[in-house]
């Protein structure tokens, strides 16, 4: 499919060894960045929310999601991100994240069906 429609997925690979970001996965998982339409000319990059879509359709694992479009969100980003940037782990910050952002998307690793 993706030679076919001239695709490329773009993925993160988060290893459960490598790296200590809050807290360590205990399994190796990838997520997908980024997906383009490689087409017959320029190509077409993929904005957040039809990455997003891509993924739900074809069941493919992506990051949490929020957006901060406002001037109180942003703000308030910044704050709790002050906060906790030295020691919070994924699940403080996702939940401090979900209640300032404008829009979350909860991020999906149902890793059963690819391409």
């Amino acid at each position: 499919m993706l030679q076919r429609n001239r695709m490329c997925i773009s993925m993160e690979l988060v290893t459960a060894v490598l790296g200590d970001h809050g807290q360590r996965p205990q399994d190796d998982y990838a997520v997908v960045t980024a997906v383009t339409e490689l087409g017959n000319g320029k190509p077409k990059f993929y904005s957040t929310p039809d990455v997003i879509a891509f993924c739900r359709e074809w069941r493919l694992p992506t990051n949490h999601v929020w957006l901060f479009s406002t001037r109180k969100s942003v703000t308030s980003f910044f704050l709790a991100f002050d906060a906790l940037c030295e020691e919070g782990t994924a699940t403080p910050v996702c939940q401090a994240l979900e209640e300032v952002a404008d829009i979350s998307v909860p991020g999906k690793f149902n890793t059963t069906k690819f391409l």
